[in-house]
């Protein structure tokens, strides 16, 4: 359990235990709520609005950083650490449940005024649970370096055991442009990929270019 006021680096813990109850600085009611969740009178269902990383020498870490030209991979010429990973320990968005959540058959299309989304999700686990489901976008290529993925919608769902269920979004395409050089409000055509999933790295995602008039 952890008490703390910001993100910390605790990737030795992270591998030793198969879950992490971060409390932050609860109020008085905390002795109360923490038993609640360790006695499992209720399910968790919090997301991280952080990230937690490897190490502090990969700070600042957040998840919606600019593209680089040098991305990671195996190669020798992308870009590194010699010691630790690129990734974080826990990502934004992250949070564990006492029960499990499964998605599938991620769809994308163009309507409108917006990019409609649907996605099924699936409580895979043996209680009932609430998933915070999130969508991400990348804008691929445009004339300013845009971050690799930007948060722009989640919905709650509740689900029993074994249930499914298929949860829409609607992107409007405003929340898809940039303030350009004169601070100007742009919209860019090109290539846009949309994620799903339960954070920030673990998603489905599928590519969609798109026109506006």
């Amino acid at each position: 359990m952890l008490f703390n006021g910001r993100p910390l680096a605790i990737p030795t813990i992270a591998e030793q235990v198969p879950a992490i109850l971060e409390a932050w600085h609860p109020g008085i009611e905390a002795g109360n709520a923490i038993l609640d969740i360790l006695y499992s009178v209720v399910n968790p269902s919090a997301k991280l609005t952080t990230t937690f990383p490897y190490a502090t020498g990969q700070c600042p870490l957040y998840y919606d950083h600019i593209a680089t030209g040098r991305p990671g991979g195996k190669s020798k010429f992308t870009s590194k650490y010699l010691d630790t990973p690129l990734e974080p320990v826990y990502p934004f968005g992250y949070g564990l449940s006492y029960t499990t959540f499964s998605y599938s058959g991620l769809q994308v299309e163009k309507a409108e005024n917006a990019v409609r989304l649907a996605v099924t999700v699936t409580n895979s686990g043996d209680r009932a649970g609430e998933e915070i489901v999130q969508c991400y976008v990348q804008d691929k290529v445009a004339k300013r370096a845009r971050p690799v993925r930007q948060l722009k919608a989640y919905r709650k769902v509740l689900l029993q055991p074994g249930e499914s269920v298929t949860l829409e979004f609607a992107v409007p395409f405003e929340k898809l442009g940039y303030y350009d050089q004169k601070m100007d409000y742009v919209l860019e055509a090109g290539a846009f990929t949309f994620f799903v999933g339960g954070n920030s790295r673990d998603t489905l995602s599928e590519t969609i270019n798109l026109t506006f008039i």
